[in-house]
């Protein structure tokens, strides 16, 4: 994967942020305020065009950016963000109502194939938007310009996506430099339906067709947004967590560690005192816990830990002792909180 870290590195063209405001002002996502919608940027970089749209469209914020320097950024703006390459991701669901493609430019083998980037990232994440979701790619014209495309066409065919507008902002430095451009499509059909169904590569190809591209300025449209209902199941980096992310997350609990177990607890008293006549006490109840007697989500919180024996440096000499380290992980906010 070196060479795919390089290209993706070099390919990194963040989209100018007040382009983005334009286009979201000039295209306006209705939903109801009581609903939270998912929006998916997978080259989020440092987070900021995914930070604007989350706020914009009032939504949960997901991110995947491959360097790590733009990641540690991007964690600040970011809900929920996977610090690893986007393409080996492990991703489950077509959950995503929104998502903001602008992918890096380069090439790669693949089974001793050569491969373009844009494309493996189009075919990829087109493919995990919701029925009735919407989906913005920021793309260079040279991209989609002749029938070489075609391959990369029948795929975004093939998950269902549909042109709602093509368009360019002709005070964006990368539109007069790259000649980029920004496709809105729209899912509008199951992909269970036969391909043949569809619409064809070329037919496809017309609609894209760049000079008949609208002026950002010129446009002003309303879409509806509304939650799909989907689950999105995994979400998680072909490589875990980072250090940095677990200490990032353990920095920011603002649990504290008495109330946090009286909640995981109350409601498993006759099982923390299968060992007693009495009710155990905190320093019990902890290696219980640790014990894995309570294995199985309490609250939507899972309980995991350690114990592990350790020198500790004392007046006169070094003495072996055994530490303990309890952590819980909130299931639904997807954050690690450290108990002890």
């Amino acid at each position: 994967m070196a060479r795919l870290e390089s290209d993706l590195k070099l390919g990194y063209y963040p989209t100018q942020l007040k382009t983005l405001e334009k286009i979201f002002d000039k295209l306006i996502f209705t939903q109801n305020e009581e609903d939270k919608i998912k929006v998916l940027d997978p080259c989020c970089g440092e987070g900021n065009a995914l930070e604007l749209i989350g706020k914009k469209l009032n939504a949960d914020t997901y991110g995947i950016e491959l360097h790590e320097g733009r990641a540690k950024e991007a964690m600040q703006r970011v809900k929920f963000l996977l610090s690893g390459s986007a393409l080996e991701a492990i991703i489950s669901g077509k959950a995503f109502e929104f998502i903001y493609l602008n992918p890096p430019y380069g090439t790669y083998f693949l089974d001793g194939k050569e491969k373009k980037l844009e494309e493996s990232f189009i075919e990829r994440f087109s493919s995990f938007l919701a029925v009735d979701g919407y989906m913005l790619l920021a793309i260079s014209k040279n991209s989609l310009s002749s029938k070489t495309c075609f391959p990369l066409l029948s795929s975004i065919i093939k998950n269902s996506l549909r042109v709602e507008d093509v368009f360019f902002d002709e005070d964006n430095e990368d539109y007069k430099n790259y000649g980029q451009y920004f496709i809105l499509f729209k899912k509008t059909i199951k992909s269970k339906e036969k391909v043949s169904d569809l619409i064809t590569a070329e037919k496809l190809f017309a609609e894209i067709n760049f000079r008949n591209a609208k002026n950002i300025d010129t446009i002003e449209k309303t879409y509806k947004l509304k939650p799909s209902g989907n689950k999105l199941y995994r979400f998680i980096s072909y490589d875990g967590l980072k250090d940095w992310q677990l200490d990032a997350n353990l920095k920011q609990n603002e649990y504290k560690t008495k109330e946090v177990l009286n909640e995981l607890t109350k409601e498993n008293n006759s099982l923390l005192n299968t060992t007693s006549i009495e009710n155990p006490n905190d320093g019990q109840t902890i290696i219980l816990m640790l014990s894995g007697l309570l294995d199985n989500p309490i609250n939507n919180v899972l309980i995991k830990g350690e114990t592990a024996k350790k020198k500790v440096c004392g007046d006169e000499k070094a003495s072996d002792c055994y530490l303990s380290t309890l952590f819980a992980f909130d299931i639904q906010e997807k954050k690690y909180f450290e108990l002890i």
